[in-house]
């Protein structure tokens, strides 16, 4: 095994997310416009229950065969993303009922790899920045759910 289907393997970009993420174990979690899946199973490697959604048909084909061959526990959905709570139903109704909201949305100057080549900067750590004024532009963001109190 190599790559993806290496059960060790996590993605470059949940790397670079990492210290952001906390603890992972044991929570439930949706991964909007997955692509082909890499991210949504390096999210469960580290320990939460991870379903994948995207809207492309050849992109969740390839999510699903990553996790065949990998032998890990996600599930993907084919879905637009303005459409993900009735695709993901049962899972919204789920997280909701668990008492989760969304607390907010976090904006990273950074991003692992150079989004807008020609524009961008890469520091010491590997993250790369715009050049110009890199406050003026979020690179990334994190939208973060809590439990209700």
């Amino acid at each position: 095994m190599s790559g993806s289907d290496d059960p060790a393997f996590i993605s470059g970009v949940v790397r670079f997310d990492r210290p952001l993420l906390g603890d992972l174990s044991g929570l439930r979690g949706v991964h909007l416009q997955c692509h082909i899946g890499t991210d949504t199973v390096s999210l469960s490697r580290l320990g939460a229950r991870m379903t994948g959604l995207d809207f492309s048909p050849a992109s969740i084909e390839q999510a699903r065969d990553l996790v065949v061959r990998s032998g890990d526990d996600v599930s993907f959905v084919e879905s637009d993303v303005y459409d993900a709570v009735s695709a993901l139903g049962e899972i919204a109704t789920a997280l909701i009922s668990e008492g989760l909201h969304i607390a907010g949305l976090v904006e990273h100057d950074s991003v692992p790899w150079e989004a807008l080549p020609g524009q961008m900067t890469k520091d010491d750590r590997g993250e790369w920045r715009l050049t110009d004024r890199p406050w003026r532009l979020a690179a990334s963001y994190t939208l973060q759910a809590v439990r209700s109190a």
